[in-house]
């Protein structure tokens, strides 16, 4: 009984290592095919009938013609007349294959496919050939041709294969293992008009001329999750607003870049989120901000904003701004997460989906495929064209079957309307600013876009809600009726490096009466023996 089994390995950017496995069984009429991706943990077999001999009588006519010569060279060097160590067939009208054999006549060693003098395709045959996992291929080990793996289920029922096996080329030619199968199929029926040395030969030549469609991964269903709500770090390579706030002049000028942590909690049942986000090397200092949307019947944001190192906080309602014309968010609501690659993040093998967001950008969002809480992403990055803006890094995800947002928030934030009293922060929701479009886009979608682009709407404010924050004013010494300090000053080195702080220093003291119009100013080297002056009007 004719039986086959293949195995082959194959590396690709986008599914990363993957071996397949085919097992021919002519008895059962059967072909079993088994794909195995490692890094994206799936796996799948799925099994395709044998062609029928009837519905292919023109192919077969091609294969009688191809096995006549097999049994000719046969005859031929049974009389001698036939070098024992070479078998040249015709196997189309423009391709000849050359076996290469043992000088008995009965063991190949490999094969050529020639166009010409051109090598289309050569295979060569090792010995002692392993299966994996420890399975030798022999043909007195009954696993050799068995079951590749439980489960198996018939292609056309299963709706979303992994793996699709062409047996028609896109060319509409007969394929090597198309051949195969009608050669196994026939030599089943009647094994004395098919030699087994011409079944060796077309199983030769499968190895390479398998067409195979690899499908993508499912996305993560992110909608299944209920809501998100997780701790990240965020990774900011450009500034999309206000540079008033997002100005961590020291990030910038050392790394050109800065980072901000903070938490997203959002219930897509009640369309809410709260964003909490704290970023510590600003212009202004240290900044933290909560923000509170609701939607309902009268949609409300709240923003509360802290500036610890001018001991400022506060809190502004604000109304949702109008919703705009909607053709903008829907083109990118319809363009689902598609697979993108495959990567590594700590340690676990991931998924990388993506899809479009306002504005001309992408997110790209990293999933644990073997993860316990599917759908629940490593990182996510926001990209346009080939710039990366920002990465965001999952810290911890918080469980919860429904995840808890105040539709407002408590009396401690005091919150005041954004039309009550004078406010150093703002929002830019009531006129339309570029630097505010992000926000503006989130909150038109949480209101109206379907829930599955709300999460990547929402992730992709992490680390990039721009603020309008008035900046303190000098301090006005001048109106003072008198003040005094001390004060040290740095010189410089005579020679060397200013970043360094080593050099020359000098300490003094300042005092002024501007009520009586008086000041003393005095400087000395800071040593016991040294140079003191001392000024006084």
């Amino acid at each position: 009984v004719p039986r086959m089994r293949l195995r082959g390995f194959a590396h690709s950017g986008r599914f990363g290592q993957g071996n397949i496995t085919i097992v021919v069984d002519s008895s059962s009429k059967v072909v079993y095919v088994l794909l195995a991706l490692g890094e994206l943990h799936e796996r799948q077999c799925i099994t395709y009938p044998f062609p029928q001999l009837q519905a292919n009588a023109k192919r077969m006519k091609m294969l009688e013609w191809r096995r006549d010569q097999v049994m000719k060279w046969q005859e031929q060097q049974r009389l001698g007349k036939a070098p024992s160590n070479l078998l040249t067939v015709n196997w189309t009208k423009s391709y000849t294959l050359e076996f290469l054999l043992r000088d008995d006549g009965k063991t190949v060693q490999g094969v050529d496919l020639r166009q010409g003098n051109r090598f289309i395709k050569t295979v060569r045959i090792e010995q002692h050939a392993q299966a994996g996992s420890g399975l030798a291929l022999s043909p007195s080990n009954p696993q050799t041709y068995g079951v590749p793996s439980d489960g198996c289920r018939l292609a056309s029922d299963v709706a979303d294969p992994l793996v699709r096996v062409e047996f028609r080329p896109p060319h509409h030619k007969s394929s090597a293992l198309r051949d195969l199968l009608l050669v196994m199929a026939a030599a089943q029926e009647d094994s004395n008009k098919w030699p087994p040395l011409f079944v060796m030969l077309s199983t030769i030549i499968v190895p390479g001329d398998i067409a195979v469609m690899i499908e993508d991964p499912q996305p993560p269903d992110l909608v299944a999750l209920g809501g998100l709500a997780f701790d990240y770090t965020t990774t900011i390579y450009s500034l999309g607003g206000n540079l008033s706030f997002n100005d961590p002049a020291n990030d910038i000028r050392k790394h050109g870049k800065h980072s901000s942590d903070g938490s997203i909690w959002l219930n897509l049942k009640e369309r809410t989120f709260h964003l909490h986000d704290e970023q510590q090397e600003t212009k202004l200092g240290p900044v933290i901000m909560d923000l509170v949307a609701h939607t309902g019947q009268h949609p409300m944001l709240y923003a509360n904003v802290k500036l610890p190192a001018q001991e400022e906080r506060q809190c502004v309602a604000y109304d949702f701004p109008p919703l705009p014309s909607l053709k903008r968010l829907q083109l990118s609501a319809e363009h689902p997460l598609t697979f993108a690659g495959i990567d590594e993040i700590r340690g676990e093998d991931c998924g990388i989906f993506a899809a479009p967001i306002t504005n001309g950008k992408q997110i790209y969002i990293w999933v644990d495929m073997e993860g316990d809480n599917p759908g629940a992403f490593l990182r996510a990055e926001v990209r346009k064209g080939n710039n990366e803006l920002r990465s965001i890094d999952v810290l911890h995800w918080h469980s919860a079957d429904v995840i808890p947002v105040a539709a407002a928030p408590g009396p401690e934030w005091n919150c005041t309307s954004e039309f009550d009293g004078q406010h150093f922060v703002h929002l830019g929701l009531k006129e339309l600013h570029a630097w505010s479009l992000e926000l503006r886009d989130s909150l038109s979608s949480l209101r109206v876009m379907p829930r599955s682009f709300v999460i990547l709407q929402i992730l992709g404010l992490a680390g990039d809600v721009n603020l309008m924050v008035k900046e303190p004013e000098a301090p006005t010494f001048w109106r003072l009726p008198a003040l005094s300090f001390g004060y040290t000053m740095f010189l410089g080195p005579s020679r060397g490096d200013f970043a360094k702080h080593e050099g020359r220093y000098t300490v003094g003291n300042f005092a002024a009466d501007l009520d009586q119009g008086k000041f003393r100013v005095s400087i000395s080297d800071g040593t016991k023996d040294g140079v003191n002056i001392s000024v006084a009007m």
